[in-house]
């Protein structure tokens, strides 16, 4: 197509039903998150792939959406959900990530797991890669305009927080606010 850049869906959590392709497979006795290697390995891969075709990736950090493993399995593995993940929709309690403590340390420790990654095929850490043009916060984070303009103190106040944290690991790339629209 002639292109040099293009985006990769997002880094998926376990939702009790992706176990094969989570990347973020649950939490530890020490509140360490686990990690799927063999869905890494396939992002390592895709990352060898743009470096020598050249071209350049966006990668959005979370769903704001649950059918891949989104936010909602964040709010579920730190304990704070109103029931189980969904395949059926979006639940008001997957807010909870947005404003939960432990949501967000869970959320900066995949963070910074993906960032301090050496690429298994490359040898190059994630945070040096050039084949990664940019870290998106999150695929339509806020769902739709009305929602965001509900929550746009949250929201803007997370992606700050995120921002800041990407930004103390990798200084190197750019960081794009994922907001589905911005208020």
């Amino acid at each position: 197509m002639g292109g040099n850049v293009t985006r990769s869906y997002t880094i998926p959590v376990y939702n009790g039903q992706n176990t094969a392709t989570a990347y973020v497979t649950g939490v530890d006795a020490d509140g360490k998150l686990t990690f799927n290697e063999n869905a890494l390995v396939k992002l390592d891969n895709l990352l060898a792939a743009c470096n020598k075709h050249g071209v350049r990736l966006i990668i959005p950090l979370v769903d704001h959406w649950h059918w891949i493993g989104g936010m909602d399995g964040y709010v579920w593995l730190a304990g704070e959900a109103n029931g189980n993940p969904s395949q059926s929709g979006f639940q008001n309690w997957a807010w909870k990530f947005f404003s939960s403590e432990k949501c967000m340390d869970y959320f900066k420790q995949m963070i910074s797991h993906l960032l301090e990654r050496e690429n298994t095929v490359t040898g190059v850490k994630y945070k040096d890669d050039p084949a990664i043009l940019c870290w998106e916060t999150a695929n339509e984070a806020g769902g739709n305009p009305t929602l965001q303009q509900q929550h746009d103190a949250e929201l803007t106040a997370w992606n700050i927080e995120v921002v800041n944290h990407i930004k103390s690991i990798d200084d190197k790339h750019l960081v794009l606010d994922g907001r589905m629209s911005m208020t």
